[in-house]
């Protein structure tokens, strides 16, 4: 009887996560085609230019990066 209740707190934490994800979300779709800079793990640069190849699930691409290299990455590597 001492505790607040939770339940309340939790539901409205969540329900103002997904505000946010929602709203960013909108904002990033890429198309095949687009232009992209891409997060390099490999070598000095660590940005590369690169242009997407498909949407491999909702937040990872598929990456043409040239020379018939491709890498996924996800929306946060773009």
């Amino acid at each position: 009887m001492l505790r607040s209740p939770t339940k309340g707190v939790v539901e409205a934490k969540q329900a103002g996560q997904k505000l946010h994800r929602d709203r960013r979300s909108n904002l990033q779709s890429l198309f095949p085609g687009s232009p992209v800079m891409v997060r390099n793990y490999h070598g000095e640069d660590r940005w590369i230019p690169g242009a997407i190849l498909q949407k491999l699930v909702p937040v990872t691409y598929s990456v043409d990066i040239g020379k018939g290299r491709m890498v996924k990455r996800h929306i946060d590597q773009l």
